[in-house]
């Protein structure tokens, strides 16, 4: 007789599950059978880097599924808004195993948010802002968009061409080709004082 001692409790089923197998008249007993195990037997595998806990929000109401698909029973809800435990998630990353009101279930990954990742995998990068046009070599730049940081109008500093302009209580702003130089004068309380290579310099009065 081999005995195989049972798969740690949090993978099993209960003692109705176990089940009693012969192999070449040697008795292999009480091996359980759990979700896991299922999902390998539907083709599913659990991807391993998903085994460390994750957390995530459900983004609308969630059905709650006895297995990873919506060919099982849904077993409970989860209300929107609700953050969940991810213990575990199918292998490409479409359903998670998760825990609600002591009841385990799988969940769609789509309505989970951020949506879970395999660890090691970092989510891919924000694409770096955009530069915006290019200002002449003496009009120098700094800090963020003067009226909204994302304004392509920004402070100018030092150079042998702006400090003629620079001091006496007001902020020295360049804005690029295109520019409303209206608008800007009228939204700012500023007045334009110089262009160069189709760039607007407006001195405003500083707040």
């Amino acid at each position: 007789m081999i005995f195989l001692p049972c798969l740690p409790s949090v993978l099993g089923l209960d003692s109705k599950h176990q089940m009693l197998l012969t192999v070449d008249k040697e008795e292999v007993v009480f091996v359980r059978f759990c979700s896991v195990a299922l999902a390998l037997f539907l083709g599913l595998t659990v991807s391993a880097g998903a085994q460390v806990p994750q957390s995530a929000q459900t983004t609308t109401n969630l059905n709650m599924r006895s297995g990873p698909g919506t060919q099982h029973a849904i077993i409970g809800n989860i209300p929107k808004d609700t953050w969940l435990q991810v213990h575990g998630c199918t292998d490409p990353i479409r359903w998670c195993q998760t825990v609600f009101n002591n009841i385990p279930a799988w969940v769609s990954a789509n309505y989970l948010h951020p949506r879970p990742i395999v660890i090691g995998q970092s989510p891919a990068p924000p694409p770096p802002p955009s530069a915006g046009p290019v200002p002449p070599a003496d009009i120098p730049l700094f800090g963020p968009g003067f009226r909204t940081p994302e304004d392509l109008c920004r402070r100018a500093g030092e150079s042998a061409f702006t400090n003629q302009f620079l001091g006496g209580g007001f902020d020295l702003v360049a804005c690029p080709p295109g520019t409303d130089s209206r608008l800007f004068a009228f939204e700012t309380g500023g007045k334009e004082v110089a262009r160069r290579d189709g760039w607007m310099l407006f001195t405003v009065p500083q707040r």
